[in-house]
């Protein structure tokens, strides 16, 4: 996963995927309505990109497409410790193009992605009709004050439930288990028990001398795992899975 500037995905060419029937547009036609959407409230905009594919022109000059962005946007601070984004997905490689929007609250710390609630991503195929897509950008922008009220609430209640060692082991193994049946995986839980375990870790579990280790603490060690990983395209459907694994204790 390699992070650029706005205007470099702007401006790079049309992927065309090997051997298919399909025609895709530029980066520029899928952004651009969700960009005037959201563009009056941004404050800044982070764009991750992957499998990008390069080739020379004659004169010398290096062409650049993407088939898989994630462009998030930062468009409030209004709870304290992150930022309130917007975000705006699309594959174009994988067997069935997507494009997909989310919105939830990311950990100014470290920019982990937290998102709660099922219906704040949306996803579509990119061959149909894609307007949808758009139109549910503009609802998650208009109810973004709902959203904070919301998510305080429940970063309220995972922060002051404290894990004993005991319960931390069960919610771990559980993780464990439903992660291989679900989108999370088992992976961004290994990582996450590793992070827990490393006392250069800001997730250790004793940096007092101590136990002590609360629901958040879980969540965003797995969530880190999840911000370190090369593919951002499932992240915010592994981040809702997460959330509904840790909060049906």
């Amino acid at each position: 996963m390699n992070t650029i500037k706005l205007d470099e995905l702007l401006s790079s060419k049309i992927y065309v995927k090997e051997n298919a029937s399909v025609n895709f547009k530029s980066p520029r036609h899928y952004l651009q309505p969700f960009l005037d959407i959201i563009g009056p409230d941004v404050i800044d905009y982070r764009v991750d990109v992957t499998s990008p594919v390069m080739n020379q022109d004659e004169g010398g000059a290096m062409n650049i497409a993407y088939p898989r962005i994630n462009v998030e946007a930062t468009v409030g601070n209004q709870m304290t410790g992150f930022y309130s984004v917007i975000g705006f997905i699309f594959a174009l490689d994988t067997q069935i193009p997507i494009a997909k929007v989310y919105t939830g609250q990311s950990v100014r710390t470290c920019l982990n992605l937290t998102i709660f609630n099922a219906d704040d991503v949306f996803e579509q195929n990119l061959l149909g009709n894609s307007q949808e897509i758009y139109t549910r950008a503009l609802t998650f922008k208009n109810n973004k004050i709902r959203q904070i009220e919301e998510y305080s609430k429940i970063y309220k209640s995972m922060t002051e439930n404290m894990l004993t060692r005991k319960s931390l082991n069960e919610l771990l193994g559980k993780l464990l288990l439903r992660g291989g049946r679900s989108k999370l995986g088992t992976s961004p839980v290994v990582g996450a028990s590793k992070l827990l375990t490393d006392n250069k870790s800001v997730y250790y579990t004793e940096k007092s001398g101590e136990f002590e280790c609360s629901e958040w603490n879980v969540y965003n060690s797995v969530t880190q795992s999840l911000t370190d990983s090369a593919d951002p395209i499932l992240k915010p459907n592994k981040t809702i899975e997460l959330a509904a694994i840790i909060r049906e204790n």
